[in-house]
């Protein structure tokens, strides 16, 4: 084929036009790619939702807003099942402006330390009152009120602030009557009230990883009166029972008349019946609490248990039926560890062993040890079962038995505070501790 200079000329022409457009393209391609950003969705906002004591919306309602018309307004119910990690739901009825009565069930997906539930007043001061309607169905906002005023679904992170939970009453699964924490849930308690909460087995107020099952909880600048444990343990606060495996931590809070007068724990019971429990106390006061065995607090009763006491007061709490007027460490078969720094024991009684602690008894199994220190013991102090065998006459420090605490009588016949049993492993007190 012949080619005409003409052509060979159009020809080279196409051929640069064609180059320089693939030159254009490959470049735009190449910043395409070398420019191309990636943008990851940010966590949605935190949302806040009003909940109503007298609430009218209805179920298909997707906010809930401050309204002052009632067909807006949403349940409590209607705002937990809305609320999503990170959000608030907001009491807006004051204690004084109605009563939200019924049972509820937090159960949000996906929330974390960083993003829990919270429930708290929509103004500060003005407390709102949650109450299980004494179990009742007339009267109740919910289904049933016979069961946990709040139930925490599995691994859900819940803060609780500045509420007031009372009137609960839990027959039916009998597991905590205020709040039930026993799937793994994580549950920040402050500044509330629990007030005449009732449950059938454990954990008057709040039952923590029961039944085999795991909880976390938290429990700050708050008030139990009048809770009771009607057939087990924990008058207010049962941790680790039955299999569980908990971790309690209290601060500055105070436990008033609560009771298991057919179990352990009057305030708290800690490690319970194969249970693994940790409970920190920290500048609470138990006073006139009662139970079977512990008047206060139970740790380690045939189980596992690690409790820790500091700048804490035990007043005229009482053991009905047994050991421990104050505190019972390793009961029934148990291993535990007890420390208690700077804290008083007054007036605390039992118709057993040990008017304020008893450590180890019931069983030659038990493995008990108790480190006391900078405390002071007053009424019915000191008695360390000299006659037992050599680990239970392992009491050492200034407040050991006999002179100037017993001037009087030998160590075995010293009025019953502090009861080192034959199966105790020790208990040291360190000196600055005073009977």
């Amino acid at each position: 084929m012949r080619w005409t200079l003409g052509a060979r000329h159009s020809e080279q022409r196409m051929t640069g036009s064609l180059s320089a457009s693939l030159a254009t393209v490959a470049s735009l391609l190449a910043l395409t790619v070398t420019t191309q950003t990636v943008v990851v969705p940010s966590a949605s906002a935190a949302t806040v939702l009003f909940a109503f004591a007298a609430g009218g919306a209805p179920a298909s309602q997707t906010s809930c807003p401050a309204s002052s018309v009632v067909p807006e307004r949403c349940s409590l119910a209607l705002a937990l099942s809305l609320a999503g990690p990170g959000d608030t739901v907001e009491l807006a009825t004051p204690g004084g402006g109605g009563v939200y009565r019924g049972n509820w069930r937090v159960s949000t997906e996906s929330t974390s330390a960083a993003r829990p539930v919270t429930i708290e007043p929509a103004s500060p001061g003005t407390r709102p009152v949650l109450s299980g309607n004494g179990g009742q169905t007339a009267g109740c906002g919910t289904p049933s009120c016979d069961g946990p005023v709040l139930t925490v679904g599995a691994g859900v992170h819940l803060d609780l602030r500045d509420v007031v939970i009372n009137d609960a009453s839990n027959t039916t699964s009998g597991m905590g009557g205020a709040v039930q924490n026993i799937r793994g849930g994580v549950v920040n308690i402050s500044g509330s009230a629990f007030i005449g909460d009732h449950a059938n087995a454990n954990g008057g107020a709040v039952d923590n990883a029961d039944e085999n099952g795991t909880g976390t909880l938290t429990v700050s600048g708050s008030t139990f009166s009048n809770d009771f444990a009607v057939n087990a343990d924990g008058g207010a606060i049962a941790n680790a029972d039955m299999g569980g495996t908990g971790q309690v931590s209290v601060t500055d809070s105070s436990f008033y008349d609560d009771g298991a007068l057919s179990g352990d724990g009057g305030a708290i019971d800690n490690g319970d019946t194969g249970g693994k429990g940790t409970l920190v106390v920290t500048g609470s006061v138990f006073e006139q609490n009662a139970a079977g065995r512990a008047g206060a607090i139970g740790n380690g009763d045939n189980a596992s248990g690690t409790l820790t006491v500091a700048s804490s007061s035990f007043v005229t709490d009482v053991a009905a039926t047994d050991d421990a007027g104050a505190i019972d460490n390793a009961d029934w078969g148990g291993h535990a560890t007890a420390h208690i720094t700077t804290s008083t024991f007054f007036g605390d009684d039992t118709t057993g062993n040990g008017g304020a602690i008893d450590n180890a008894d019931s069983e030659t199994t038990s493995q008990g040890t108790i480190y006391i220190s900078d405390s002071t013991l007053y009424g019915k102090q000191l008695t360390c079962m000299a006659g037992r065998s050599t680990p239970a006459t392992a009491v050492t420090g200034p407040s050991s038995c006999g002179p100037p605490h017993c001037p009087t009588a030998p160590p075995t016949t010293c009025s019953t505070a502090l009861t080192n049993e034959a199966g105790a492993t020790s208990i040291t007190v360190v000196p600055g501790q005073s009977g």
